[in-house]
């Protein structure tokens, strides 16, 4: 929802898909919005993610293994999402179309950033 949330701050337009219907949630119009709804897409998505580390962090007890699981595995996420997503940004922001952006995610981006995904997991599993 961070990125939906951030696509119509940004002034995209971003219509909500029937319920029924899969990811994703809702249609990005890459054809007719600009950088700046793009950008402000994509950097929802990033602050909804850390915001979501945050609630756990913030509202669960980490006194059992289970809460700091969930903890450290929604951290492990933002880190995944966020090293797939920062360099589109940056490339969003060096004035490349959302589409384009969106083309330089490697082929490879799962077992590219899934060992720092599940190591800053970890770290952060084993601090708590």
């Amino acid at each position: 929802w961070g990125h939906f949330a951030g696509a119509r701050l940004g002034g995209g337009h971003a219509p909500l898909r029937p319920i029924s219907g899969l990811l994703p949630l809702f249609d990005f119009d890459y054809a007719h919005n600009d950088a700046r709804a793009f950008d402000w897409m994509s950097l929802g998505g990033n602050l909804a993610h850390a915001g979501i580390v945050l609630l756990f962090f913030m509202a669960l007890p980490l006194e059992t293994a289970g809460t700091a699981a969930l903890v450290a595995g929604a951290f492990g996420f933002a880190v995944f999402s966020s090293a797939v997503e920062i360099p589109v940004i940056r490339a969003s922001r060096r004035g490349l179309s959302g589409i384009e952006a969106l083309g330089t995610i490697p082929k490879d981006f799962v077992s590219r950033y899934m060992p720092w995904a599940v190591g800053s997991a970890l770290v952060a599993f084993l601090l708590l």
